[in-house]
């Protein structure tokens, strides 16, 4: 896994890539075939977009001094 950061405008860039799923996966004793590692990794992108999503929201609502709504269940 690369673990290279880079830091531009309040951007946080962290790159990693299926095979570092795959490399995950195999240290817990999992084998995942490369389709099943790139699902994956989908998967976990997309959580952690709208994770992040989420947390700038209530950021910038705790800035404006108000309360966030959010899809959060």
């Amino acid at each position: 896994m690369r673990t290279d950061r880079e830091v531009t405008k309040g951007t946080l860039v962290i790159r990693w890539d299926y095979l570092d799923v795959q490399e995950i996966a195999r240290e817990q004793g999992i084998e995942l075939t490369k389709d099943e590692a790139y699902q994956k990794f989908d998967e976990i992108r997309w959580g952690l977009r709208e994770a992040l999503t989420e947390a700038g929201n209530i950021a910038i609502a705790d800035n404006l001094g108000c309360e966030a709504t959010t899809g959060a269940e």
